[in-house]
């Protein structure tokens, strides 16, 4: 291949998440699009569900997604209430834990333009698939190091955003304990993009006299961004049920978070309990509920707002990178 000046170079584009907050942290609007992302965090820290909204982003950009579910807990049901998804336009695999689920890495690689990967930690070597044998040492972290270097250059070619999910184990070897993503190192050398993601502040209600969690505040942390200024932090609400989150909302309170990036940025102005933008019908809306609601309800509204967020982060971001040259 031809070598090019690098600042021939093409631009990298962009597929944003669905979470505005997220989409702000990662400074470019999203993930960049033919390379590897890692999201890692503690079991019921909306991992997964995040993953539907990615999903939900890149078909409403008319773009083929799979699934490769190495888990098996995909419920088709709950990933379309919350998210919205279009689950007849998903493609999925329910592979063995082994090679298998490298060979349907491989090849949805080369046939889609997003893969999600559920997940790195859920990998078993073949040989420790039959409980006779002996634990195959560092086996689920060659299976990690050759599955990323088979995908790397298609993913690319491809223009296929690959985002895997991962968790935590504790860390017995380090002297202070600590916790880290299983698989070894090759997927936190290779990704372009590593997202830690936790679970934060429960929200309780008094249900028959008794406490019941009926959602929590989930904080992240960008730590790893090649296309971006990294250990950014951003944060989004998650609803269990519909009937206890704001106007309805069940799962990631998408609408509360693009207000409350539009409102924390002053990309809308607020005064007292009044919002206004040009875009708003009448030029304002008085009250958040009724905010919430017309995002909801008014595709034009929110799209133009997430626009304007999507190219102040940008701009943002180029205000970083010129600090940081000038201080070079």
């Amino acid at each position: 291949m031809p070598f090019i000046k690098a600042s021939e170079s093409p631009p990298v584009k962009i597929l944003p998440t669905g979470i505005p907050e997220l989409d702000f942290a990662l400074g470019k609007g999203g993930l960049p699009v033919g390379h590897l992302t890692e999201i890692f965090g503690r079991p019921g820290s909306s991992k997964s569900a995040l993953t539907y909204y990615i999903i939900k982003s890149a078909q409403d950009r008319g773009l083929s997604c799979a699934y490769v579910n190495v888990e098996g807990t995909w419920d088709p049901g709950w990933a379309k209430r919350i998210s919205g998804l279009k689950v007849t336009e998903l493609d999925m695999s329910w592979p063995n834990p082994g090679n298998d689920a490298l060979v349907d890495l491989q090849e949805a690689v080369n046939d889609y333009k997003l893969v999600i990967f559920d997940s790195v930690g859920a990998l078993i070597g073949d040989k420790e698939q039959d409980l006779k044998n002996a634990k195959q040492a560092g086996g689920q972290s060659a299976m990690v190091t050759q599955m990323v270097k088979a995908i790397q250059y298609p993913a690319a070619q491809n223009e296929c955003t690959v985002v895997f999910i991962n968790h935590v184990r504790d860390n017995f070897n380090s002297m202070y304990g600590g916790q880290e993503s299983p698989g070894g190192w090759a997927l936190r050398h290779t990704a372009s993009v590593r997202l830690e993601i936790k679970p934060g502040k429960p929200y309780t209600k008094v249900i028959n006299s008794e406490q019941i969690k009926v959602g929590f505040r989930v904080t992240g942390k960008v730590l790893k961004n090649k296309y971006g200024t990294p250990n950014l932090t951003f944060g989004y609400d998650f609803w269990n049920q519909a009937k206890y989150g704001p106007n309805n909302v069940e799962g990631i309170d998408v609408e509360g978070n693009l207000a409350d990036v539009l409102i924390n940025y002053d990309v809308l102005p607020k005064e007292g309990n009044t919002y206004k933008h040009p875009v708003l019908p009448g030029g304002k809306v008085v009250g958040r509920p009724k905010l919430l609601e017309l995002f909801q309800t008014d595709k034009n509204v929110r799209e133009a707002l997430e626009e304007e967020v999507r190219n102040y982060s940008i701009k943002l971001e180029e205000q970083r990178q010129k600090e940081l040259n000038d201080e070079s």
